[in-house]
């Protein structure tokens, strides 16, 4: 599902339950109604910094994994990394478009009202002496004052201001009664007291975002009508007849700009429906609204967070396949081709199964071929792409580092690499995927942030990662993917992230440089991934090899290879998985990266 679908299932969802809320509350007062509303648009605004719960994959101590060595792919010459694609606008390249020009529009619409308001402020006369007896009796029954001006440019009562009101009332009204002008300032005062012109901005802004999402702008009806039956009734709880009230009503109602609250014309008879009503609900209580309010925001909250996949991974061993998910989203030539890539993988090594995902940079997944991308396994060095982003995020490495890996010795302990590399950059260390160099970049970043950066991207990892401290042989295990467990659908989302820029788990920069260094697994000369290589694309792209022992004795391995092309401009992610291939290089360079060049080859060429 798109992040753009993902939001707009939970937008809907908060506002969708809150207008649901609305015919429940109908005898409750309309304060309460604009209360549930006010808490939904505050959720629906908010939930690009909401996060949605999900159910992390076991961390399965029963596999005792083991240090792997990775060596350099053998059989092909090093692919010369061609000039840079020519960027093409994709379909949801101009969908972004035309969402931030949709965005802007209505957004405009509020900072225009804003500013037309504001002129019409500076052009207003000061409050008269014929308001001053209004102003007091207001300000003793509310507590709250607000400047009075005169101005020819209103036809009726409008509130301004965020910080000090500012109440516009036209020139005639200087003959108006004095009762008339009290309702006038109660009224408006009401919608001070209650924060109204703000919560107009918050509305404009999730209208701005979400402008074509119809549930959204009726939302926003709502929550109009709902502002001025409310201030209509504290009103008439400050003791004002009915039927004066409603009788001025009449005469005042006219429309604002929408940089000011007014009395609006078409919601008059709605209003005065409710004024003359023979039973009217009571005011909201202080107590009432603060537990409607914590209730409200409870109920959205948890709709807010849910999340829209299900993301809780199947249980049981990793040769125990589940169901294959089915998904609107596959697609039936890519799915043929991994399940046809499969067989020949799994027939070629005398394999036990395997996996191939393709997915979208925005996490679809196109093609899930083997019904074992939800089966958790023990990750090998394509964890280490994790372990060098959360580096580059953190500020704790650059390119030009110099890594001493002539030896991997710590705590009593030995870490090899399948050639030792002596004096090296981190360049080089990513492309031959070297266990003693990451170990070093482990000692650098720490337990506490490798666990932080693992869990946003949603990987479980054991407690005691947080407390490692540099030098921790355990915690270096986890970063080189040694000891973490996994499933393959985890992994391919990770890279997701990656390709699509960082979607806010990492920066963008830090995406685009890790990218930079995995394009070298594939187009250096002593790269693990060469074999992934595609004639004239950039892939970057990490390999991955493990081993392990199950809580039966069972010894297994794990080739795999997971990246996505081109690297200038992601259209796919593309990861391949084979279970306990054999042979002479049963290395996920070997063995899943040719999988990967011939999948990505075929896919780019549609």
């Amino acid at each position: 599902m798109t992040a753009l679908l993902d939001a707009v299932v939970r937008v809907s969802a908060v506002l969708g339950l809150a207008l649901a809320a609305l015919p429940l509350l109908r005898s409750s007062p309309a304060s309460a109604r604009r209360l549930v509303l006010w808490v939904a648009f505050v959720a629906a605004l908010a939930l690009p910094l909401v996060p949605t719960w999900h159910v992390d994959a076991p961390v399965l101590h029963g596999l005792v994994g083991r240090v792997v060595a990775e060596p350099a792919a053998p059989g092909l010459p090093a692919p010369a990394i061609p000039a840079a694609l020519p960027k093409v606008a994709r379909p949801r390249d101009w969908l972004a478009i035309a969402w931030a020009l949709g965005a802007m529009l209505v957004a405009a619409r509020l900072a225009l009202g804003l500013v037309a308001v504001r002129r019409m402020v500076r052009r207003a006369s000061a409050c008269p002496e014929a308001w001053q007896a209004a102003i007091a009796r207001a300000e003793s029954i509310t507590g709250l004052r607000a400047e009075v001006c005169l101005s020819s440019e209103v036809r009726a009562p409008a509130v301004t201001g965020l910080l000090s009101p500012i109440v516009l009332v036209p020139t005639a009204s200087v003959s108006w009664t004095e009762e008339r002008k009290l309702s006038v300032l109660l009224h408006e005062l009401a919608h001070v007291a209650a924060h109204d012109l703000a919560m107009q901005v918050l509305v404009t802004l999730t209208c701005s975002l979400h402008w074509f999402n119809p549930l959204v702008w009726l939302a926003a009806r709502k929550v109009r009508i709902e502002r001025e039956l409310a201030a209509d009734e504290a009103v008439l709880q400050r003791g004002m007849r009915a039927s004066d009230y409603a009788a001025d009503l009449l005469a005042i109602a006219g429309a604002a700009p929408s940089g000011a609250i007014a009395i609006g014309e078409k919601l008059v008879p709605k209003r005065i429906a409710a004024i003359v009503a023979a039973r009217r609900p009571r005011g909201l209580s202080r107590k009432g609204a603060w537990a409607l309010m914590v209730a409200s925001a409870a109920v959205a909250l948890a709709v807010a967070c849910a999340p829209t996949v299900d993301s809780t991974p199947p249980k049981g061993s990793l040769t125990a396949a589940p169901p294959v998910a089915s998904g609107g989203t596959l697609d039936a030539d890519l799915q043929a081709l991994a399940e046809r890539e499969l067989d020949r993988t799994v027939r070629e090594w005398s394999a036990a199964g395997g996996t191939i995902l393709v997915l979208s940079p925005s996490g679809e997944v196109l093609a899930d071929a083997g019904g074992r991308s939800d089966q958790a396994y023990v990750t090998g060095s394509t964890m280490k792409t994790i372990s060098l982003a959360a580096a580059i995020d953190e500020g704790v490495v650059t390119e030009s580092d110099v890594f001493d890996c002539s030896h991997g010795e710590r705590g009593g302990k030995v870490l090899s690499d399948a050639k030792p590399l002596g004096q090296a950059k981190l360049p080089e260390l990513v492309s031959t995927s070297s266990n003693v160099g990451f170990a070093q970049i482990f000692d650098r970043l720490g337990g506490r942030r490798l666990d932080s950066t693992l869990r946003r991207f949603h990987f479980s990892t054991p407690p005691a990662l947080a407390a490692a401290p540099s030098g921790d042989w355990d915690g270096a295990l986890i970063a080189i993917g040694a000891t973490m467990t996994a499933t393959p659908r985890q992994v391919a989302l990770a890279y997701s992230v990656l390709a699509d820029g960082g979607h806010g788990i990492v920066k963008p920069g830090t995406a685009s440089r890790v990218t930079a260094l995995l394009e070298g697994v594939v187009a250096s000369e002593q790269g693990t991934g060469r074999k992934a290589a595609v004639a004239g694309v950039r892939v970057a792209g990490k390999t991955g090899s493990s081993e392990w022992t199950s809580p039966e004795g069972k010894k297994s391995t794990y080739a795999s290879f997971v990246g996505y092309a081109p690297a200038d401009h992601p259209r796919y992610v593309i990861f391949v998985g084979v279970e306990s291939p054999t042979g002479k290089e049963p290395w996920g360079g070997s063995v899943a990266g040719p999988v990967f060049a011939r999948i990505a080859a075929h896919a780019l060429r549609r």
